[in-house]
């Protein structure tokens, strides 16, 4: 994420080698016309400006900000084959949850849970949503 802060070099990164990275990193079940779509109309600048609007470089060296607990019932999601958070930091979200929290491991599954488990994510928000 740090080097996406970098305008024009987290864009040549992920274009380096005809997006050998996002390619390998991600897992994406639908990678190929993700790629197709970065390439349209600045896509991946606009997409990595996501990045650079959400966190600041500094939040790497930095204590997180304390903010108020969430003060509705949640849901937390987490597959086990997720290569970008971890199972602890799911887990450890309910400390911040002052109305409770639910927790629901997808075995099997990716980072991109509404595309590769759309089904087993909806029925369980439905669950979760009618208790």
């Amino acid at each position: 994420m740090l080097l996406f802060h970098f305008e024009g070099l987290g864009e040549a990164f992920l274009r380096r080698h005809d997006y050998e990275a996002l390619r390998r990193w991600t897992g994406h079940p639908r990678v190929e016309p993700v790629i197709e779509e970065l390439e349209r109309d600045g896509q991946l600048t606009a997409h990595l400006q996501w990045y650079r609007a959400n966190v600041a470089p500094d939040a790497f060296v930095r204590d997180p900000p304390r903010l108020p607990d969430v003060a509705v019932p949640v849901l937390g999601v987490w597959s086990s084959r997720d290569f970008a958070l971890t199972e602890a930091q799911m887990i450890n979200s309910a400390r911040y949850c002052a109305k409770g929290f639910t927790y629901l491991r997808l075995d099997g599954i990716g980072h991109w849970v509404p595309l590769e488990a759309p089904k087993a994510l909806a029925e369980s928000i439905v669950e979760f949503a009618n208790k």
